[in-house]
């Protein structure tokens, strides 16, 4: 990036690397070494082996996609680490409306989709110290300029969507604005204000859909998503909360 983005927090410090194995465990290894100033984000052009969520791996075309991590130092307890998934992909949402005037959804609990597209996903790493949080690593993948995907039926890019080149660097500067903006609530408290947005960018959000729990097929009513960022579904008129990887949804 040739410029600063005009935040408070999130990018005042941005460190550019050319190529690296993942932008999350660069962070990580950052923070080892010394305490980076909160908001320091790492960025880079060609991520070669990057992350998501439980293992699973992220595939990125080198120069064409946006793939950077955040450090912060929320102030959080273990058990409200979720809000930091929901200011990350709050901020994902609002930018990409913010540049191409689309609407996208928050799959929960770390994707971010167009319709039934997947265009970009998240992977949060928290590292605790007792029952608070230390420090986090916010990894955020946006496939922005990717023209195809292998094997990937549900990957796509906002320009396979708009049908236009966008310029990655702009986009990032926004991207960072707005995750400064949601991050900024988080220090402010206002944590049903987090709530109550990332709910009207929730999928399928009061409204029925189709899941498998142990590989059987399920259609149950999206309640929501509660503090500690476990879904609630109402199924045959029982309540139920469910934690990561504990449904697939089928879209």
């Amino acid at each position: 990036m040739s410029q600063l983005p005009n935040t408070l927090i999130i990018g005042k410090v941005l460190d550019h690397q050319e190529k690296c194995l993942s932008t999350n465990s660069y962070a990580k290894k950052l923070i080892a070494k010394s305490k980076p100033l909160e908001g320091t984000v790492v960025i880079t052009d060609n991520q070669t082996e990057g992350r998501g969520q439980f293992g699973n791996s992220w595939q990125s075309e080198a120069g064409q996609n946006i793939a950077l991590s955040v450090i912060v130092y929320p102030k959080l307890s273990a058990v409200q680490q979720f809000y930091l998934s929901k200011v990350a992909s709050l901020a994902c949402v609002k930018a990409l409306k913010n540049i191409t005037n689309l609407d996208f959804e928050i799959k929960w609990p770390n994707d971010i989709y167009y319709g039934n597209l997947k265009v970009g996903g998240l992977l949060i790493e928290n590292q605790l110290a007792g029952s608070q949080i230390s420090n986090s690593v916010i990894g955020i993948g946006i496939n922005l300029n990717q023209e195809a995907f292998d094997n990937l039926p549900q990957a796509a890019s906002i320009t396979q969507l708009v049908r236009y080149v966008l310029n990655r660097k702009k986009c990032t500067a926004i991207l960072l604005e707005h995750l400064d903006a949601t991050y900024l609530m988080l220090h402010q408290g206002r944590l049903s204000d987090i709530d109550s947005e990332y709910h009207e960018c929730l999928k399928a959000y009061q409204s029925d859909f189709k899941f498998k729990e142990n590989r059987v097929a399920k259609t149950g009513f999206l309640k929501g998503v509660n503090t500690q960022g476990q879904l609630e579904v109402i199924e045959d008129g029982k309540e139920r909360v469910f934690n990561f990887k504990e449904i697939e949804w089928v879209l």
